[in-house]
C-alpha cells in the first residue's frame, strides 16, 4: 500500500433511489485459497432488492458470468458479491464495465501488491473525531500495528483541517449515510459496508486486522511489558475479542482532544460492560463476516480476559455517567 495514498469507493448508486447502492465499492484482491477475485461490497434494503443474475460485469472487455452472492440479511446486513478471476490475464490495471437496468458504469482498477509479509493492521471509521487520529496512531504503533486504515465517513474535501499523516496510515473516504430506516428502526449501513470492504480488502493482507474506534484503547492486562501484538502471537487465535471498561483521562481537558500524553493518566471502570460492546481482532485466515462487536454467525470468537479495550469517556458524547465511582489509574503508556 502506497504511504501517503487516499482510498476512495467504486461504488454504483442507482438512478432515482437516494441512498441505495447496487454496490458500494468494487476491487480486485487476492484471495489466498481461490486466487484473484473481483469483489463487489454491497448489502440489503429493506425497501429495494437486486438479483445479481441482473446485473452484467465485464472486465477488459470480458464479461465475468460466474459470482458467489454471501451475506446476512439482518440489523447488521453483511453482503459481497465475489467474481473468480482465473481466467483473466493478469495485468497491471482492468477496465470494469457494469450495466443493470439502463445505467453503465465504467471505471478503471488498479489491484494493490500484497506486502512482502502479512502486516498486523488496525481499520476505523470515523466522522467528527478525525482529530483524534494522532493518539490512536501514536498507541497502537507502540502497541506494535504496522498498518492503519483510518476511513472518513463523509468527504475528505469538507473537512476544516488536514488529517494526521505517518507513513503507515492509509486514508479513505467513505461517503455513505451512517444510518438507515426511521429513528425506531434504525438499519446499519455505511458502518457496516465499512465493515465487509475491510474483510475483503485488507484482512487478506494481514497477520491481524484489529477494528476499533478510534477511542478504544486495547491493552493487554496485568502484564507489564507486552504489548497487544505480543499478546495474539502468542495467543494465535482466529478471532480474539475484548469487553470493553470505561475509562477517562484525568483530569479531563476541555476545548481540547485527548493528547497521546494523556494516557498516562487514564482511570479506568473495575468491572466490563459483559459481552455487550466488546471489539473483536480477526487472524488473516478467518473465513466469515466482521461484525461491530463480534463475528457474525456461525463463527465464534475467542473472549480474552487478559485484554482489556478502555473506551474513553472524554469527547463530545457526554459519558461521564458512566464512570464508576471506584475507577481505578490504569496508565495505558
Amino acid at each position: 500500500m502506497i504511504a501517503g495514498a487516499v482510498i476512495r469507493p467504486v461504488f454504483f448508486e442507482i438512478d432515482g433511489l437516494f441512498d441505495r447502492f447496487l454496490f458500494a465499492d468494487a476491487f480486485i484482491t487476492l484471495d489466498e485459497e481461490n486466487g484473484r477475485q473481483l469483489v463487489l461490497i454491497t448489502t440489503y434494503y429493506e425497501d429495494v432488492e437486486f438479483d445479481f443474475g441482473e446485473v452484467e460485469v465485464a472486465l477488459d472487455g470480458e464479461r465475468l458470468r460466474h459470482f458467489e452472492d454471501v451475506g446476512r440479511d439482518e440489523h447488521e446486513p453483511m453482503r459481497a458479491v465475489i467474481y473468480p478471476m482465473g481466467h483473466i490475464p493478469i495485468r497491471a490495471t482492468y477496465e470494469l464495465v457494469v450495466n443493470y437496468r439502463g445505467q453503465r458504469l465504467t471505471e478503471r482498477l488498479t489491484p494493490v501488491p500484497a506486502p512482502p509479509e502479512r502486516e498486523l493492521a488496525l481499520a476505523t471509521l470515523f466522522k467528527d473525531d478525525f482529530e483524534d487520529i494522532e493518539t490512536c496512531y501514536r498507541y497502537y504503533k507502540e502497541q506494535g500495528v504496522e498498518r492503519f486504515y483510518f476511513f472518513y465517513n463523509g468527504r475528505l474535501a469538507r473537512l476544516p483541517k488536514a488529517l494526521y499523516t505517518a507513513p503507515e496510515i492509509v486514508h479513505g473516504e467513505w461517503n455513505f449515510r451512517y444510518w438507515l430506516g426511521s429513528a425506531s428502526a434504525k438499519r446499519h449501513h455505511a458502518q457496516a459496508l465499512f465493515l465487509t470492504m475491510a474483510r475483503y480488502r485488507f484482512l487478506p493482507f494481514s497477520s491481524y486486522l484489529m477494528l476499533v474506534d478510534l477511542d478504544e484503547f486495547l491493552a493487554v492486562r496485568g502484564k507489564p511489558g507486552m504489548t497487544v501484538r505480543d499478546y495474539l502471537e502468542r495467543v494465535d487465535e482466529r478471532c480474539m475479542s475484548a469487553r470493553n471498561y470505561w475509562s477517562e483521562a484525568r483530569p479531563p481537558r476541555r476545548a481540547a482532544r485527548v493528547r497521546y500524553e494523556d494516557l498516562a493518566h487514564v482511570w479506568a471502570n473495575p468491572g466490563h460492560e459483559g459481552d455487550q460492546r466488546m471489539k473483536t481482532i480477526y487472524r488473516g485466515d478467518f473465513r466469515g463476516f466482521c461484525g461491530v462487536h463480534q463475528p457474525k454467525r456461525p463463527h465464534q470468537t475467542h473472549i480474552c480476559d487478559d485484554l482489556a479495550l478502555h473506551h474513553l469517556i472524554n469527547g463530545p458524547h457526554s459519558r461521564q455517567h458512566l464512570m464508576a465511582k471506584d475507577a481505578r489509574p490504569t496508565p495505558l503508556i
